[in-house]
């Protein structure tokens, strides 16, 4: 059964968000990103395919994760694939191409 009262936020909780200067306040750069997907899920109806709403929703994502973690997403579709190539199976996160901060 749902309870209401089960998903009002502790005081514990409300602290530890307000204080984590991380977590945003907000929610516009997720509104943001949302947006260009909306749009191309309106491009996609007619893809006639659940294969290529799967992979178009799967390049989504790569391309948000890059952006999110601030490497171009061009650069980290092409460094990922070659690294797969090279190495089948292997697993390239956009947050492993990301430059060291200095």
């Amino acid at each position: 059964m749902f309870s209401a009262q089960s998903q009002i936020p502790t005081l514990e909780d409300q602290k530890y968000v307000l204080g984590d200067p991380k977590i945003p306040l907000d929610t516009n750069g997720v509104e943001r990103a949302l947006c260009g997907v909306a749009v191309g899920r309106k491009n996609h109806y007619g893809s006639r395919s659940e294969r290529g709403t799967r992979v178009a929703a799967l390049f989504y994502s790569l391309i948000e994760s890059a952006k999110l973690c601030g490497v171009e997403p061009r650069a980290y579709l092409r460094e990922a694939t070659l690294r797969a190539v090279r190495n089948p199976g292997a697993l390239t996160l956009a947050r492993d191409l990301k430059s060291p901060e200095v």
